[in-house]
């Protein structure tokens, strides 16, 4: 069995969920499918946190600008040229 802490990583430490309800969140997505959805969200968390945006909720805008920084971040690598 995995470790829960990635599968429920949203769910308040606070809320009671059963031990099935863990087991199924733990047999939902393969672990290295959770390990890069970890990896996005600490991503996306530092991006907020670099511009003063919640990541949660986040604002479509919010969303928006950061996906346009993951876009220009692969697009203008050194020695390639503006594609706007």
């Amino acid at each position: 069995m995995t470790d829960s802490s990635d599968a429920l990583a949203g769910v308040p430490a606070t809320s009671y969920l059963s031990p099935r309800v863990r087991q199924y969140a733990d047999h939902a997505k393969a672990a290295n499918t959770r390990r890069a959805y970890r990896i996005d969200w600490d991503d996306f968390v530092g991006w907020c946190e670099l511009h003063r945006c919640a990541p949660l909720p986040a604002a479509p805008e919010t969303v928006s600008e950061y996906l346009v920084s993951l876009a220009d971040a692969e697009t203008l690598r050194p020695g390639s040229e503006d594609p706007l």
